[in-house]
C-alpha cells in the first residue's frame, strides 16, 4: 500500500504506530525476499561451476577418442596404448 499525505489525512485511522507497523512488515516482507534471492542465486552459483567442471571433463573424453580415431585410422599405436608387446612376450 501506498502510503502518502493525502491517504494519510483521508484516513484517520491510520496513525504513526500503524504507518511504521506497515512499514516494518514491508521491510521484513523486502528482506525475506531478498534472503530468499541470495540462497536462489548461490544455489545456481553452485550449479554453474559443477555443470562447467563436467564440460571441462566432457571436452577432454572427446579430445581423447578424437586422438583415437586418429591414430586407429592411420594404423598407428596411439599414445595411450604404448607400443605393443612383441609376440614372443
Amino acid at each position: 500500500m501506498n502510503l502518502n499525505m493525502q491517504t494519510i489525512n483521508k484516513n484517520p485511522e491510520l496513525n504513526a504506530d500503524s504507518i511504521i507497523d506497515r512499514f516494518v512488515e514491508r521491510l521484513e516482507n523486502i528482506e525475506s525476499k531478498f534472503s530468499y534471492q541470495e540462497l536462489t542465486l548461490e544455489s545456481l552459483n553452485e550449479t554453474i561451476l559443477s555443470q562447467q567442471d563436467h564440460i571441462t571433463q566432457l571436452k577432454t573424453q572427446v579430445q581423447q577418442l578424437i586422438a583415437r580415431l586418429k591414430y586407429s585410422d592411420s594404423g598407428e599405436n596411439s599414445p595411450e596404448q604404448g607400443l605393443e608387446l612383441p609376440p614372443h612376450y
